[in-house]
């Protein structure tokens, strides 16, 4: 009987943890819930810019009028709502001990100087000290990763930039835009120099909260190379074909996924299947593979290997807008508006190998080749990362004293030294560096079924 009284206080401690836990993942819901309403709000008070309301009113959620005869009610709701959120961060924060990550992350270097919302980020191959971001300021930054100062900025487009990728093997960016626009421009920047380890090379290595340099000194980016016009609808996302290609693929509000040769700036080939607007493009590293996701929660896997572009498999699993679809070896991974990541084996693309469900959407995710991270930005503030099996490796928290972001994460990216970066749209993007619990180090990660 003695020996059987720890097991039972450790089985009771377990099942308190996962009550714990649960609860902390339902209080995590009605934080988000409350973010949407005070936002929606804020919204119909008029301090928000078009390109915010825009996202605001196809983010989901409550809206909130505000009451004609009784105005001084929506005054009232406003200070519910914020003892509701001082309540519920308290016991968030008292429960998060609950939660286990094996890894931890830590702000690195912030990224400011756009005067609207981040829709992506992207880091150059040929640069490792480069990273580019796109705004719905209508222009994309090029920035030095380890200073953080703004070293070019490309302003040629007339509408919202809504990405960015680079060239695997060559200086050269291409972007996306609003206006149905995809630009071909090149990577020519003056980097500042190294820092030495003293950080005596007359650039700034400060912390984190450095204040940033005048990015309004950056020079400009003039020089187009091509721009790809053809689609009807906003540019979604634009991305170069593998092995060094002169093809880029497109996708596009319109429907369509188009190819084209930035050489000559012409369309090879346009194809039709979604039946709603598609929201990414992302292409295999090796092969002429393209994958599409669309509002209408489906996926869709294209073959450029025969002549012609052809629709090889329709991947449907989720039930809301898919955001975000990418390669990760002989695997695709997905996420979007249902709040599920969904892992597909390509060699059985019927239905997700694995899938796990996150408190908020999620937008465009990334893949750490080497160790096949997966970091989920999500609608609520919060970056989930996760490793190939979709177990939960770290997260990164909400704003807490102005560190992280305070707004809803639109796009991840990770550099050739494993820095994380992330773009939201508070208008910041911010680089992170992951670092393992001593406890962890050297041990295997147990699999998590929870909710991430």
């Amino acid at each position: 009987a003695e020996a059987a009284s720890p097991r039972k206080h450790h089985n009771r401690s377990d099942r308190l943890t996962t009550l714990l836990v649960n609860l902390h993942e339902e209080i995590d819901a009605l934080q988000y819930e409350n973010k949407l309403l005070r936002e929606r709000l804020a919204l119909l008070e008029g301090r928000e810019g078009p390109a915010a309301r825009s996202e605001m009113l196809s983010a989901g959620g409550l809206l909130v009028e505000q009451n004609p005869i009784d105005p001084g009610k929506r005054s009232v709701s406003q200070r519910l709502q914020a003892a509701y959120q001082a309540s519920t961060n308290r016991i968030a924060n008292s429960m998060s001990m609950f939660q286990h990550y094996p890894f931890d992350a830590t702000l690195s270097r912030k990224f400011l100087g756009h005067t609207d919302g981040l829709w992506e980020v992207a880091t150059c191959p040929t640069a490792p000290t480069v990273i580019g971001t796109a705004s719905a300021d209508t222009t994309a930054r090029l920035w030095h990763a380890t200073t953080g100062t703004c070293v070019g900025v490309y302003r040629e487009h007339k509408s919202s930039v809504n990405s960015i990728r680079f060239h695997p093997t060559q200086p050269l960016a291409c972007t996306a835009a609003g206006d149905g626009a995809v630009h071909v421009w090149p990577v020519s920047v003056d980097l500042p120099p190294e820092p030495d380890e003293r950080g005596e090379a007359g650039a700034d290595t400060g912390s984190p909260q450095t204040p940033a340099a005048d990015v309004s000194a950056a020079p400009a980016i003039h020089n187009t190379l091509h721009r790809m016009l053809g689609h009807t609808g906003a540019a979604a996302a634009a991305e170069w074909m593998s092995g060094g290609s002169s093809w880029i693929a497109s996708g596009s509000w319109d429907r369509t996924l188009r190819v084209w040769d930035f050489t000559q700036g012409t369309c090879l080939m346009t194809r039709m299947g979604h039946d709603a607007e598609i929201t990414n493009v992302a292409c295999h590293p090796t092969d002429r593979l393209i994958v599409t996701s669309s509002r209408d929660a489906s996926i869709r896997l294209w073959d450029l290997r025969q002549s012609g572009a052809e629709e090889i498999k329709v991947l449907a699993g989720h039930a809301e807008s898919v955001s975000s679809a990418v390669f990760m070896g002989s695997s695709i991974v997905s996420a979007g508006d249902d709040r599920f990541v969904k892992l597909w084996d390509m060699r059985k693309l019927s239905q997700a190998v694995t899938s796990v469900r996150t408190e908020a959407p999620v937008n465009r995710l990334a893949v750490l080749p080497g160790k096949r991270f997966i970091a989920l930005p999500l609608d609520n503030g919060r970056v989930k990362i996760v490793d190939h099996t979709l177990n939960r490796m770290a997260r990164i928290p909400r704003a807490q004293d102005e560190v992280s972001h305070r707004r809803l994460v639109t796009s991840t990216a990770w550099g050739v030294d494993e820095t994380l970066y992330t773009a939201a749209f508070d208008r910041s993007c911010l680089g992170w560096r992951l670092s393992a619990h001593a406890k962890d180090r050297g041990r295997a990660v147990t699999k998590h079924t929870a909710t991430i």
